[in-house]
């Protein structure tokens, strides 16, 4: 944990409201978003020797479509720090919140390539 603090304290973290009538054009490489308390869609989450393969297949990420455009977050299941959060994301769906660091764009293709530097579920007792 010590190390990953580091890495945000090194950052200057201005980041982005993302929601549903954010569009693609509205979105540049290298740019943070914040993702407020959304469904997205699990696919295939763990148990890969080689993540960037599984990435350029579409496996190990969460995704959800914003209009005419899809959100694809890559997931690193080294990061996952809960059992519940494995369980989770192996469901299909689940309720998140966080940050995004956004890695790629792809226009042509209606896809914007993100890394989350945090994902978090909402908790419901605190409502």
């Amino acid at each position: 944990m010590a190390q990953y603090t580091s890495v945000l304290n090194v950052e200057e973290l201005y980041s982005n409201v993302l929601t549903d009538e954010t569009s693609i054009g509205e979105i540049s490489e290298g740019d943070y978003w914040f993702v407020n308390e959304v469904l997205f869609r699990t696919k295939r989450i763990g148990g890969y020797e080689n993540l960037p393969d599984a990435w350029r297949n579409d496996e190990s990420v969460i995704y959800r479509d914003f209009g005419s455009w899809r959100l694809i977050c890559l997931i690193d299941p080294r990061w996952i720090t809960t059992t519940t959060t494995l369980v989770g994301f192996q469901s299909g769906s689940y309720k998140l919140a966080g940050l995004l660091h956004i890695n790629r764009i792809e226009p042509e293709r209606g896809r914007v390539i993100a890394s989350p530097l945090f994902l978090g579920s909402p908790d419901e007792d605190a409502r």
